[in-house]
């Protein structure tokens, strides 16, 4: 009589099939067959994040179990069979990281790199301004301000800082994205 069997066991089993001789009583000898399980990977292409806008970008990939590797994405791939490949160029984009068992296993994971442009800081005209006089400078350019200089400058993470007139000298802005990308 046929019929179908589909185990489907978390470790390797051995099953055996015995048949019986139906209406003529007898037995014929069982039959064993092992399925073996082999470990799948799981693998990791990293969080999705947000970069600055780089002409390079270093994948960071990892795998629970030795194999094969491969990234894929519509940019270009430097190495792209290893777990650590560089991207040139455009970096904006998705990539796929795809891990193979040498018994074929596979597993899949993504990761999504979103690539915000460079800020550009604006620390407005040089001012002329006299010893006794309180001037607040006006920077744009990025969504986090920072003022630096050898004058005191008073509230520097402010987009509109004041400085004192009494010194002379450069004052420098460095504006961020609100990410790294200063």
């Amino acid at each position: 009589v046929p019929f179908a069997l589909n185990p489907n066991p978390a470790s390797s089993t051995t099953y055996t099939l015995v048949s019986g001789g139906g209406l003529c009583g007898s037995t014929s000898n069982p039959s064993q067959a092992t399925v073996q399980v082999n470990p799948t990977p799981i693998v990791n292409a990293g969080p999705d994040t947000s970069v600055c806008n780089t002409p390079l970008l270093q994948l960071n990939g990892t795998s629970s179990i030795g194999g094969t590797y491969m990234w894929t994405s519509s940019q270009s791939i430097t190495n792209p069979n290893s777990l650590n490949p560089t991207v040139s160029g455009t970096i904006n984009g998705t990539y796929r990281l795809i891990a193979t068992t040498p018994s074929g296993c596979s597993d899949t994971d993504d990761v999504v790199v979103t690539a915000l442009p460079q800020p550009i800081a604006d620390a407005g005209p040089d001012l002329l301004i006299c010893p006794t006089d309180l001037v607040q400078l006006h920077g744009n350019g990025g969504l986090n301000y920072f003022w630096y200089s050898t004058i005191p400058i008073i509230n520097p993470n402010f987009k509109d800082a004041l400085v004192h007139g009494n010194q002379s000298g450069i004052v420098y802005l460095v504006v961020s994205n609100g990410t790294t990308c200063n």
